[in-house]
């Protein structure tokens, strides 16, 4: 144990200069703290152990204004050799009328005397000054981006490290230490800094998955959406429910990443991440309904692999098979009678964007990939109402602890409060961006 303690310790040292501080550097930097034996709290009240994560994110995050702020002012220095340069090749080559050449000059008096963002170019003349306005904007604009990627993987690292310190304080029963824990997750990931660091890559990332950053449910399916885990907004604590009635997830170390289907998603480790969903009438599926997901699976599992799951003895669970991906559905026609299932025969692709759906009534039970139904049994017998009961997504509850992790992403959770038709969910899929159904 002490040797890696030791070597990170060595690569923090060796890597003060954060222009090249990859993700792997900010995490083994805070992992170093981890290293730390975990003491109690001390007598001001705070955890040492704390203490020192807090200290070390303060570090980068200065770190990472301070080689911004740098930037900004290496591309205005260059901007400005760039427009003075431009001025005397015109005046040289006596290519550009006087008033050509004032426009630039006064360019460089003004940018010189405030070197803010420079004017609008649309209708700057001449062009080239206008060329090289919109070059040095795309300049700062790389350079908020590069901020910002270092913000959240900084922002990432600091809150993987604290819910990892916040399970061990669970595990030790120490409830204050956790909720000090939680409660700094909580001001991060609900910063200013944070949130709009995510925004501004959220953007290129909702582009290159879908070319749209939401969903768009036909009416008749926005009426019936009683739960949408969109992934979109900024949330530690909580996962908060798009569709309006205010249900929430619970998470754990379930964690947001840009990189979704649809603009942000939600990726599971396989091994501990789970969401909880407190219990609620309007979740009760005794009259019908119907679940959707898109999902993302990392690799092939030797066990099972939950994808949502209410009471598995009274309830219904919908899974990905071992070794090969099939989806399965299961429930509980009712005290006394045997769980039935359903399932596809053609496997999930893994480390790829799949569209699943399951919608269940008393007429029977469908699903669907991709908008194409692939299984259905007729004649189901819808849930008895169980709204006492917690939903889970990315893991299956036991008596003693979950198991059966999903590992992967997740993306546009959403729950209907009746079945789907085949025109609906082939709808469904297209609203995020699916092509035809196959």
């Amino acid at each position: 144990m002490f040797g890696p303690c030791l070597g990170m310790s060595r690569e923090m040292q060796n890597c003060s200069n954060l222009r090249s501080y990859t993700w792997f550097g900010y995490a083994a930097a805070l992992s170093m703290v981890g290293c730390i034996c975990i003491s109690p709290l001390d007598a001001t009240g705070g955890d040492p152990t704390l203490r020192d994560l807090r200290r070390a994110y303060k570090d980068h995050s200065r770190q990472i204004e301070k080689d911004h702020g740098q930037g900004v002012s290496d591309a205005n220095a260059q901007y400005l050799e760039i427009l003075e340069e431009l001025a005397k090749q015109m005046a040289l080559h006596g290519t550009a009328s006087d008033a050509a050449i004032a426009s630039v000059r006064a360019e460089c008096d003004r940018f010189r005397a405030s070197p803010a963002l420079p004017d609008s170019v649309v209708s700057r003349r001449p062009r080239s000054l206008g060329l090289r306005q919109r070059k040095h904007l795309d300049n700062l604009e790389e350079l908020r981006r590069e901020r910002a990627r270092k913000i959240v993987r900084l922002a990432d690292a600091y809150l993987e490290r604290l819910a990892q310190f916040a399970r061990q304080q669970a595990r030790d029963t120490k409830a204050q230490t956790e909720n000090s824990v939680q409660a700094e997750m909580t001001r991060i990931e609900q910063s200013a800094t944070v949130s709009n660091a995510r925004k501004m890559l959220d953007r290129p990332a909702a582009t290159a998955a879908s070319g749209r950053k939401t969903v768009n449910l036909p009416p008749a399916l926005a009426k019936r959406l009683v739960l949408h885990f969109s992934f979109d907004l900024p949330s530690v604590s909580r996962i908060p429910d798009t569709s309006g009635n205010n249900h929430f997830g619970i998470p754990s170390g379930a964690r947001r990443v840009g990189d979704g289907r649809v603009a942000s998603g939600c990726t599971f480790d396989g091994r501990m991440s789970s969401i909880q969903i407190a219990p609620s009438e309007k979740l009760s599926p005794a009259a019908g309904f119907s679940i959707a997901v898109w999902a993302c699976p990392a690799s092939r599992s030797r066990n099972p692999a939950m994808l949502v799951e209410r009471d598995a003895d009274r309830g219904f669970s919908l899974s990905l098979s071992a070794f090969d991906p099939r989806l399965i559905y299961t429930w509980s026609p009712g005290e006394g009678r045997a769980q039935r299932t359903v399932e596809t025969e053609d496997p999930i692709p893994f480390g790829d964007w799949s569209h699943i759906a399951v919608a269940h009534d008393r007429s029977g039970v469908q699903l669907y990939v991709n908008g194409a139904r692939r299984a259905q049994l007729d004649g189901a017998t819808p849930l008895a109402a169980i709204d006492d009961q917690r939903i889970v997504i990315g893991a299956k509850l036991s008596s003693h602890r979950p198991r059966d992790h999903f590992e992967g992403k997740l993306d546009e959770f959403m729950v209907f409060n009746r079945a789907l038709t085949d025109e609906e969910a082939i709808a469904l899929y297209r609203s995020a961006g699916g092509d035809a159904a196959q």
